[in-house]
């Protein structure tokens, strides 16, 4: 009986001696391969873009004593407020702030449109031809019934009243309704796509071409 456990190299309890090796000696085996060879740990890799990001950014402490860079550091950041009281004629758009005898809308056709053809008097624009600053295209524009043209608040009134403008004087609305560096002719359909989101929402969602250069 001991010569023939001897000879097929098992053990009380059956299992092939040999075959215990084997394992045994591929365990040591992947092992050591693994302590030889650990798998690397991903690591952030730093760009030429994230360092110049960095260097680019402005410093507060760099802003002008007095200068709208340094009003713009102090502002305090909040949350829309809800757009509760809202109505538009709050703002009354379309006022002649600037007493030319002109309201703000014409205002805007003719500092943005060329070869203006204007109504006796000098004021209305009947014809001209504009280059969207949203999306790059040039066309005639349209008076009347099939109007292609709407004056865009860069910064929408309805965004303006939820992040502050509730709190305005009935003057200071109208003045921001009429103020001309928020005002922009563009295609109609284009201002109605665009609604009262804000500014990041636009860039982001909309993806006009020539929106980044505001």
């Amino acid at each position: 009986m001991i010569a023939a456990l001897a000879l097929s190299g098992c053990d009380e309890s059956g299992v092939d001696l040999t075959d215990e090796q084997e394992v045994a000696a591929t365990a040591e085996a992947t092992t050591a391969s693994a302590t030889a060879d650990p798998s690397p740990t991903p690591t952030a890799t730093r760009t030429a873009d994230d360092e110049s990001s960095e260097r680019d950014a402005p410093d507060p402490d760099d802003a002008e004593s007095g200068s709208a860079l340094q009003m713009l550091y102090e502002l305090e950041i909040k949350g829309r407020a809800p757009k509760t009281g809202y109505d538009r004629d709050l703002f009354r758009w379309r006022e002649d702030t600037d007493r030319n005898g002109c309201d703000t809308r014409n205002d805007v056709l003719r500092r943005d449109l060329t070869g203006l053809t204007l109504k006796t008097g000098g004021c209305i624009v009947l014809g001209g031809t504009l280059t969207s600053d949203y999306t790059g295209d040039t066309f005639d524009f349209i008076r009347g019934d099939g109007n292609n043209i709407d004056i865009d608040h860069v910064v929408a009134l309805s965004n303006a009243w939820q992040t502050g403008a509730q709190g305005l004087s009935a003057d200071e609305r109208v003045a921001l309704a009429n103020d001309p560096i928020n005002l922009l002719a563009v295609e109609s359909s284009v201002n109605r796509s665009k609604g009262d989101g804000d500014a990041a929402t636009e860039y982001d969602t909309l993806k006009w071409p020539h929106l980044e250069r505001f």
